[in-house]
């Protein structure tokens, strides 16, 4: 991710540890995902914890 997702410098997001949690706690936006990088984070997402789901792609 880099400015061009809204953010001041380029920095990577790590999914090792996904953890859900209520909408109440999140603060403001600080960076977003272009389409092409939501689906490739939920592809990554899928092979990480193996789920039985097709990829769309």
């Amino acid at each position: 991710m880099r400015p061009a997702n809204g953010l001041d410098h380029e920095c990577v997001a790590v999914i090792d540890n996904v953890l859900t949690i209520p909408v109440s706690r999140l603060g403001e936006t600080i960076g977003f995902l272009h389409d092409a990088q939501e689906a490739e984070r939920a592809a990554a997402i899928v092979l990480t914890v193996d789920l039985d789901l097709p990829l769309l792609g």
